[in-house]
């Protein structure tokens, strides 16, 4: 690589839009990552196992929120609403459903 290639790459490298693409790929790898936990919730909830899928919904919402994913987070209540009534808790599938509508309704 000739020098005045390293400098140009160099230069580049402090760039600001240089950090913003890295930016821009950690956040669409946490929403992929919270996907992620969502499915395997949604795994554990089909074969029967409440506590799993409880656990991996809510470590998904976490990130959600972290990141303000704000369709995510509607997907991650209504997620945690069907896993609560399917073990018959309906005032608390009752909460996460409105509060998914809430959200929706506040973000269109």
């Amino acid at each position: 690589m000739s020098g005045n290639r390293f400098v140009l790459r160099e230069r580049l490298k402090r760039h600001p839009l240089f950090y913003f693409h890295f930016l821009n790929y950690k956040l669409n790898y946490l929403k992929i990552e919270a996907g992620t936990l969502n499915n395997i919730g949604l795994c554990y909830l089909e074969l029967g196992n409440i506590t799993k899928a409880s656990d991996y919904y809510n470590e998904g919402l976490k990130i959600r929120e972290t990141i303000d994913d704000e369709s995510g987070i509607v997907e991650s209540y209504l997620n945690l609403g069907n896993l609560y009534i399917r073990i018959g808790e309906s005032l608390k599938a009752f909460s996460y459903f409105t509060r998914s509508l809430q959200k929706k309704k506040k973000n269109g």
